[in-house]
């Protein structure tokens, strides 16, 4: 990093941060390349929220630097010759940039990364220990002030390490078996709702790939105009023998990976399976989860039915363990999956979810930071008998 831009991050900072009014945030395109590739560069953009035009040129007056704007809620400060674009955002969006009430309080406690504003605070992977603040919900923010930012974004290089497991010939066999997955949704009727989800998307938006750490995929169908007779043929065509390259695989996609499809026990619909057609170990496979969700009040729902109805998935902080249950599921709003968009993913089309940005805040809380995580529990219900949807409940 240059002298001249150690003293911009030092200024800016310490200019920012001493705010008496409102508070500060990385903002637009300056967001977006610290989420996906950790830096701060080119030209540099900061929301503050809560704020006033007066408030910000009192600061501006009492640091000395100019301010060029004031029609409206955009300005330009200069500081040591640069300049620094600043939008004011009006405080509808502050739900969007701070984290308030009692989950604030959980956080702090929990999180290192939480500021006592409510905004998560990161460091920028550069020589100096700068850190930034980003909105507490990054993802919805961006997917609200610019729809599909993720589609076109240009992603740095990723690091090699040692103990990475999506080595290049792995990642070849992910993205074939990623290929195949969507020919099956496409012969079940269904790829316009077949994607990517949970690790799988955060590597997609965040990495261009898939995130260190990772050891497989997950796949996810959603919508409620899918019929049981398509999800029965989904699973034929993951199933029957397919030819591959050069190489038949006898029992498909099921060959280096086969568990039994788990269904609801009422109706036999689907909810989970995973597959992948060559063997980890000796082919360098990879396996892939496909969650079928299920919607219920407006909660689109992802469930492994008995398989998560065990002490060690959901300790007695969320619920009491009962054998008596017959599933345990996890669940984010409907609305963040009513709608998808095809963007390419090395070299193949893929649907993701139009508001992935809110997908990402809802399954991994603080997803800038690169760490290894479930997705989140903060939304879970117990279902003591299938055929009862009024004794379902949220806990």
């Amino acid at each position: 990093m240059t002298e001249k831009t150690e003293r911009l991050f030092n200024s800016m900072i310490v200019f920012f941060d001493r705010f008496v009014k409102g508070t500060w945030f990385l903002d637009k395109k300056t967001l977006q390349e610290f989420i996906c590739n950790r830096r701060v560069c080119g030209e540099i953009h900061i929301g503050l929220v809560g704020a006033e035009a007066k408030d910000l040129k009192t600061q501006c007056e009492r640091f000395n630097y100019s301010i060029d704007g004031g029609k409206g809620d955009k300005f330009k400060v200069v500081i040591w010759g640069n300049i620094v674009h600043v939008k004011l955002y009006p405080e509808m969006f502050t739900d969007y940039i701070k984290c308030k009430g009692d989950r604030h309080t959980y956080l702090l406690k929990k999180e290192e990364t939480m500021s006592n504003k409510g905004t998560w605070r990161y460091n920028a992977q550069i020589d100096k220990p700068y850190s930034f603040p980003v909105p507490y919900k990054m993802g919805s923010f961006l997917d609200t002030i610019q729809p599909g930012w993720f589609l076109d974004f240009k992603h740095k290089e990723p690091e090699e390490t040692n103990d990475r497991f999506f080595v290049p010939k792995r990642v070849k066999n992910a993205i074939e078996l990623m290929g195949l997955l969507h020919e099956c949704a496409e012969e079940a009727g269904f790829r316009e709702s077949f994607f990517p989800g949970f690790g799988t998307l955060l590597g997609i938006v965040r990495e261009g790939g898939f995130i260190s750490g990772d050891t497989d995929m997950d796949h996810c169908i959603m919508g409620p105009h899918i019929t049981k007779d398509q999800e029965d043929v989904f699973l034929y065509e993951l199933g029957r023998s397919r030819k591959v390259g050069n190489k038949v695989y006898p029992s498909g996609l099921w060959t280096g990976r086969e568990r039994a499809p788990q269904r609801r026990k009422d109706n036999g619909r689907l909810l989970w399976t995973s597959c992948g057609h060559k063997k980890i170990s000796a082919e360098k496979g990879v396996k892939s989860c496909v969650w079928k969700f299920f919607e219920h009040y407006n909660i689109a729902w992802h469930s492994k039915g008995g398989k998560w109805v065990n002490p060690r998935k959901f300790t007695g902080e969320i619920l009491n363990f009962d054998p008596s249950i017959q599933a345990v599921a996890k669940g984010m709003p409907a609305r963040f999956l009513s709608e998808f968009t095809t963007m390419k993913f090395k070299g193949i089309n893929i649907n993701v979810p139009k508001l992935a940005g809110h997908c990402l805040d809802a399954w991994y809380p603080g997803w800038a930071r690169p760490k290894k995580d479930k997705s989140a529990k903060d939304i879970v219900m117990i279902i003591p008998k299938w055929k009862n949807p009024k004794g379902w409940k949220q806990v």
